[in-house]
């Protein structure tokens, strides 16, 4: 049970990141880090 709450927990925190630099990214309008972004998580 541990293992899959820590794997389940670690997934929110990638999430939360993933949509607050998403939020980033669509406020700056920074097309270049974006794509590079893109390519990072692709």
């Amino acid at each position: 049970m541990k293992p899959d709450y820590s794997k389940r927990s670690s997934e929110n925190r990638f999430q939360t990141t993933f949509y607050l630099i998403t939020i980033k990214m669509l406020t700056t309008k920074n097309k270049p880090l974006f794509s590079v972004w893109r390519q990072i998580f692709n």
